[in-house]
């Protein structure tokens, strides 16, 4: 150290100019060193002193910034309030690509997560995620659109946005939902509480938004998707009821290719492995499942129409049961309405939909190998199956 203050002093003294420039990038690569050293401890402390001022005991063992390497890493997060955990979060990698300012456009060129656990609940008037309470009060200031738009007439470049590579692992999500505010809150009035975990979540190929400005100018939402999508080992759990409300192995996508919410095609939709709405019957252990369903060149055009060149379902099954006159056993798995709505309210809407839209649907080739349904009447004491070795329609 020293001898580099020696160094310094002798260029200052032999030439002022070569001197000051040299002890200016000397000053410079000093300070981003000092920023990058107490950069990380900063964030780290900035971020947990803000959870623990919501109540949430947080700790975060590493954050990894390298600029070079346009990498940025969350190593261990977790959070906890009174002993009960409220999130966890393994590891996070962000890669992202340099662009120019004047591109306007932001570059990630992977995401990779690893062992998340989080709860989400929503009331009326709160929404609390990972333990982070955020209100939720009623808009009561008006958006003057006509002012903004008088104040900047000029034509502006929208910023853009485009995504790589995806890879979630050990996801575990729980989500629960009330017809009442946070205090009111009760199981009677609990709509929906779920809790879904994914062993493997994968993306490989390319999310972009508005990055073609001819795609932009016809489209209201100008997004470009291209790539293959892959999910494995998905299980959601019906807490109301403590059963699995679906559980599936691997489903895919393969040639996923989307120009404009007007143009989605998919070359390969394959879907393997279900078992939805579990039953305590070790004879019927499920109301639905099936071992594979492919579905082959699926377009959907204009959000209304959708082509499917070939269907194929490998033994499909289905167990409907009736409890009584008026009940169904499926009925358990609805979320419950809320309060004061009725059923011919529902109807109303329902025909309003049907008259603001109309949706075309074309099927082509369908084979269903070997399916299995059964029905059963309490009642009338009544019990149906049906059983096929396979079904094959060739035609539109």
């Amino acid at each position: 150290m020293k001898d580099l203050l020696l160094m310094l002093r002798r260029a200052y003294r032999l030439d002022n100019w070569r001197g000051r420039i040299l002890l200016g990038f000397t000053i410079l690569l000093a300070l981003l060193i000092v920023m990058r050293i107490v950069l990380t401890p900063s964030i780290i402390y900035a971020t947990t002193s803000w959870l623990k001022g919501q109540g949430v005991d947080a700790h975060i063992e590493d954050i990894e910034i390298r600029i070079i390497d346009s990498r940025v890493s969350l190593i261990e997060a977790r959070g906890e309030k009174d002993g009960k955990p409220l999130f966890h979060i393994g590891k996070v990698h962000v890669d992202w690509h340099w662009t120019p300012l004047s591109n306007k456009t932001i570059s990630v060129t992977g995401i990779e997560l690893e062992a998340l656990k989080a709860d989400i609940a929503l009331y009326e008037d709160m929404a609390i995620v990972g333990g982070l309470r955020i209100p939720l009060g009623k808009a009561d200031v008006e958006n003057d659109s006509s002012t903004a738009q008088e104040q900047n007439d000029e034509p502006v470049k929208p910023w853009a946005a485009e995504l790589g590579t995806v890879t979630f692992k050990q996801l575990e999500l729980c989500y629960l939902q009330h017809h009442s505010t946070l205090q009111d809150a009760s199981a009677e009035n609990r709509f929906v509480d779920y809790c879904l975990k994914v062993d493997d979540l994968a993306w490989q190929g390319m999310i972009g938004y508005g990055l073609d400005a001819g795609l932009a100018e016809k489209d209201p939402v100008p997004v470009m998707i291209k790539g293959d999508f892959d999910i494995s080992g998905i299980n959601i759990i019906d807490n109301r009821i403590g059963r699995a409300l679906l559980v599936s192995d691997a489903n895919s996508i393969d040639g996923f290719d989307i120009n404009g919410l007007n143009d989605i095609r998919i070359s390969t939709l394959t879907m393997q492995g279900l078992s939805a709405l579990q039953r305590d019957d070790d004879e019927h252990k499920d109301a639905v499942r099936y071992s594979r369903v492919t579905l082959n060149d699926i377009r959907f055009t204009d959000l209304n129409s959708l082509d499917v060149a070939r269907i194929e379902v490998d033994e499909p099954g289905l167990y409907i049961v009736k409890d009584t006159e008026n009940d169904w056993e499926y009925q358990q798995w609805v979320p419950a309405s809320k309060s004061g709505e009725t059923a011919d309210d529902n109807s109303k809407q329902q025909q309003s939909d049907k008259e603001a839209t109309r949706f075309a649907l074309t099927l082509h080739d369908i084979r269903v190998t070997a399916p299995d349904m059964c029905y059963l009447d309490k009642p009338q004491d009544l019990y149906y199956c049906f059983t096929q070795q396979s079904l094959d329609w060739q035609g539109e």
